[in-house]
């Protein structure tokens, strides 16, 4: 994988090499003394515009540059900030424009010989020094951001959990205050990864359970956030094999280490950003394929935990290496774990394309993650998660099923139910939530960002940890 993310520039003075995005007189507008072979202007009625929707404009307006093949864009600061919704909040809306920028600068164009990524964005005009500090840290989660959709665009013939974890290193290497630990098939057996390892059993590709630390806080005793992801790099469904077909999502399943993913890089952008705050990622990485040795519906497994799971359909495989994982994430006595993971269709189903599903049984947490989630445009919805779900998940021949006895709809739910089993060892003051984000996988023509990974929730779970590291001190 090569990098194919945009150089940042900052110049006081304009360069004609630069295509413009200007707000005149009401519209959004292409500017350079140079012929463009395109027009381009968006009129906005700049007393009923959201921000959420002039964000979506500048999107637009990079998405049309792309498919005009002129890679350098440019932004005249002082330009930017006479638009009406900027002036009031200054530097909080300019933080989340400043990422969407970048964000939208980003295809996936690795493997292809006419690149279509942004090359270079340039920023002109007369801006602070503390300003422009603060633009190049959201910059950063930007990139991060894109790194992550790098990594979940890749197609599974050339990521696997070996490759993954050795992108993983080559990243966070270049970081302070960061480390790697990685358990391969042997160690995961000595420490009871019993779950993670019996949905890898199918393949030859070799297993990884990864543990990322960021330890940037003044002390390395303040609790840790912990990130749990997904990291299944291709899933068949194993024995209940999913289908093929039209209608079938089996072509996107290179996608199903989206988590892990996500949680990496959250952890990098944190890391890059220098946050004072104690930061741990959990990515167990699997290959759910099918042979000889694949586990089996029926199968008994014997969990990290110590809870026998029994293994009512090999499709569930992801709510198995988490389990696992949020079983071990008890150790470092966390503040917070959030899972994350593409876990149930029906979340779309639920939500459509526009929010990612959160589960968890503590409403203040809920209310503060929709908030912040609404605030960086990383939208979440909360679905129901209660005692109904946890019986539903029961199994006389085990202490818990992977999937419902009697099927009555609520899979994600159930599947959030089951995943909260799997926690009950963190102290009582630990916040959890399990973030399912098929509804947010990939864009949509809504989104005016490039096919593929969307990145989300990464924004989100960035801002839950600044904003805690800002209360505690």
């Amino acid at each position: 994988m090569t990098e194919t993310f945009p150089k940042i520039i900052w110049s006081r003075k304009y360069d004609s090499k630069y295509v413009n995005i200007v707000w005149k007189k009401g519209k959004l507008k292409f500017e350079n003394p140079l012929y463009l072979p395109f027009e381009k202007e968006i009129v906005i009625n700049s007393k009923t515009c959201t921000f959420d929707q002039f964000v979506l404009h500048i999107r637009q307006m990079i998405q049309t540059a792309k498919q005009f093949k002129y890679f350098y864009i440019g932004f005249d600061y002082e330009n930017i900030l006479n638009f009406p919704l900027l002036k009031n909040q200054k530097i909080q809306m300019l933080r989340i424009l400043f990422t969407q920028i970048v964000i939208s600068s980003y295809s996936f164009d690795t493997l292809k010989k006419n690149k279509e990524s942004i090359k270079e964005i340039a920023f002109f005009g007369k801006i602070l020094k503390t300003e422009q500090k603060v633009m190049e840290s959201e910059i950063i989660l930007g990139e991060s951001i894109n790194q992550a959709r790098e990594l979940i665009n890749t197609s599974s013939n050339r990521l696997s959990a070996e490759n993954f974890t050795a992108k993983v290193r080559e990243l966070i290497s270049k970081e302070d205050k960061c480390s790697v630990e990685v358990f391969d098939e042997n160690e995961a057996k000595k420490r009871n990864f019993n779950l993670f390892l019996a949905v890898n059993q199918g393949s030859h590709r070799k297993p990884q359970f990864i543990t990322v630390k960021y330890f940037g806080a003044t002390s390395e005793k303040r609790k840790p956030f912990v990130f749990v992801g997904k990291g299944v790099t291709f899933d068949t469904g194993g024995l209940n094999l999913k289908p093929s077909g039209a209608a079938s999502l089996i072509t996107m399943m290179h996608m199903d280490m989206t988590g892990a993913a996500l949680a990496f890089g959250t952890i990098l952008a944190l890391a890059k950003m220098k946050v004072k705050a104690n930061v741990i990622a959990v990515l167990p990485m699997v290959e759910n394929a099918i042979s000889d040795k694949s586990i089996r519906p029926g199968d008994i497994v014997t969990s990290h935990k110590g809870d026998s799971v029994y293994i009512g359909n090999t499709d569930a495989e992801g709510r198995l290496i988490l389990a696992d994982a949020l079983s071990y994430a008890t150790k470092f006595n966390p503040a917070s774990v959030f899972d994350v993971a593409t876990l149930c269709g029906s979340t779309r189903i639920a939500l459509g394309t526009f929010a990612t599903a959160v589960f968890s049984r503590n409403e203040t947490l809920l209310s503060e993650l929709k908030n912040i989630g609404s605030s960086v445009l990383n939208p979440v919805w909360p679905l129901p998660l209660g005692d109904e779900h946890v019986n539903a998940m029961k199994h006389p021949l085990a202490d818990i099923s992977n999937m419902q006895r009697m099927y009555n709809g609520g899979q994600s739910s159930t599947a959030a139910a089951f995943l909260e089993n799997f926690t009950k060892k963190y102290k009582k003051n630990t916040e959890w939530a399990h973030f399912d984000v098929v509804s947010r996988r990939v864009s949509s023509p809504k989104d005016f960002l490039a096919q593929g990974s969307l990145g989300e929730p990464i924004s989100l779970f960035v801002k839950y940890v600044q904003q805690k590291t800002q209360r505690s001190k």
